[in-house]
């Protein structure tokens, strides 16, 4: 199930999200390009960038503890966007320690 977003609180929450996926996308992108057959290797690759989605998907669950087990959807000045915050999770803990 989707959340659609319009407080402004929330999405403020939620795009804190998508910018620090945003940001590890970029550099996962070309590191796939780089290494075709390491994909879950590039994703793990760049423990900063990982830190700073985790600290956004966990900021984000602690203030909108619905949305830990759901996707969100929402639309602002950048765009439209959907994030599915249990597939970020999962994400993210593959690459934790």
């Amino acid at each position: 199930m989707t959340i659609m977003l319009e407080n402004p609180t929330e999405i403020a929450s939620a795009q804190t999200v998508a910018d620090a996926l945003d940001s590890i996308t970029k550099k996962v992108s070309l590191c796939r390009e780089q290494n075709p057959d390491s994909a879950q290797d590039c994703a793990c690759r760049y423990p900063q960038d990982m830190a700073k989605l985790k600290a956004a998907v966990d900021n984000a669950i602690r203030k909108h503890p619905a949305w830990k087990t759901k996707a969100v959807s929402f639309q602002n000045s950048k765009g439209s966007h959907a994030l599915s915050i249990p597939g970020l999770e999962r994400q993210i803990s593959m690459c934790q320690p």
